[in-house]
C-alpha cells in the first residue's frame, strides 16, 4: 500500500480502508503517515485532521499499545498537534529503516520520549503526549542459581525497556507472602559485556544489566506460608519489578531443581522455574 503513497491525496484516498482499532491497523496507518512525510515538506492539514478524527472516534484505539515513537505520532495527531506530529513523521522518514532506541527524559514518576518536538516552544505538542511512562517494563532473567550453605545465589539480566542501566541501579529480591508481607533481600548490579550492542549512546545501555543476589533459605521473618520472588530495579527514581524465575536458562533451571527442597524451601520460585 505505501508503495503508492505519493502525497496528501493518496493517503487520503488510504485513510478508508485503515482500521484503528488494532495495535496492527495503527501501525499501518503510521506506515502511510511516514510514506506521505517521505514526500512532502509541508504538513497536509486536510489529510492530518481526517486522521484525527479517525483516531478521536473510535475510541478504543489502542494507541498506548504501540511503539513508543510510533504512539507519541499518533497522540500528537489525536490530541490536534498536527506541527508537532509531522515534525517527528518526517524524522521518521529520514531515519528510514534505521531507527535508534529512542533518548528518554526521566522526571520520576514520569518518563519522556525526547523525540522531535519535545518541550520546543516553537512546536505545537504538548509535553503529555510524550508521556511513555506506562511503556516502561523490566525484562529479569535468571542465569546462574548456586547454593551457599543456608544461602541461594541468584543472578542473571534486569534491564527497563526504554531506559538505561548504570551501576548505582537499586537492585531488591523481593519476597512477597501470601498475606501481602514484603521482605526485601538488596542485590547489586554487575556488567554484563553480552549484552552490549549498538554504537553511540545505545552502546552502553545495557553495560549494567547484570543482577545478582543472596536469598537466605531459613525461615526467619517469613512469616507463614510461600514466599514468591521478584526483583525489583529502581533506575534514577523510576522502580518497576518482574516475578523472578520466568525466563531463567536450561542451565539456572536444571540447578534450581538438584539445590533446592521445596518441602523445607520458605519461599518459592514461579511453576515455569
Amino acid at each position: 500500500m505505501t508503495d503508492a503513497i505519493s502525497g496528501p491525496a493518496d493517503l487520503e484516498a488510504a485513510l478508508p480502508s485503515v482500521s484503528v482499532n488494532t495495535v496492527a491497523g495503527l501501525r499501518d496507518l503510521h506506515t502511510l503517515l511516514v510514506a506521505t512525510a517521505a514526500t512532502v515538506a509541508d504538513p497536509p492539514s486536510a489529510a492530518l485532521k481526517r486522521v484525527a478524527l479517525l483516531l478521536a472516534t473510535d475510541g478504543s484505539a489502542p494507541v498506548s499499545q504501540t511503539p513508543p515513537r510510533e504512539r507519541v505520532a499518533l497522540v500528537l495527531l489525536a490530541a490536534g498537534s498536527s506541527d508537532a506530529a509531522w515534525q517527528l513523521l518526517r524524522d521518521t522518514a529520514a531515519l528510514g529503516t534505521k531507527r535508534p532506541a529512542i533518548a528518554t527524559v526521566v522526571e520520576p514518576p514520569r518518563v519522556f520520549a525526547d523525540l522531535p518536538g519535545f518541550r520546543d516552544p516553537r512546536a505545537d505538542g504538548s509535553e503529555d503526549c510524550y508521556d511513555v511512562s506506562d511503556a516502561v517494563t523490566l525484562a529479569v532473567t535468571v542465569d546462574e542459581v548456586w547454593r551457599d550453605g543456608d544461602v541461594v545465589r541468584l543472578g542473571g539480566s534486569a534491564v527497563h525497556s526504554l531506559l538505561a542501566t548504570e551501576a548505582n541501579d537499586r537492585v531488591c529480591v523481593v519476597l512477597t507472602a501470601p498475606g501481602g508481607g514484603r521482605q526485601s533481600v538488596v542485590g547489586q548490579r554487575h556488567r554484563r559485556p553480552d549484552l552490549v550492542k549498538g554504537t553511540g549512546s545505545a552502546l552502553t545501555r545495557r553495560a549494567w544489566g547484570g543482577w545478582s543476589a543472596s536469598v537466605p533459605l531459613d525461615d526467619r521473618g517469613h512469616g507463614n506460608g510461600p514466599q514468591v520472588l521478584s526483583l525489583e530495579v529502581e533506575h534514577r527514581g523510576i522502580v518497576r519489578s518482574a516475578g523472578i524465575g520466568r525466563n531463567a536458562s536450561v542451565a539456572a533451571t536444571a540447578v534450581a531443581a538438584g539445590c533446592l527442597d521445596v518441602s523445607t524451601t520458605p519461599w518459592r520460585l514461579p511453576a515455569r522455574f
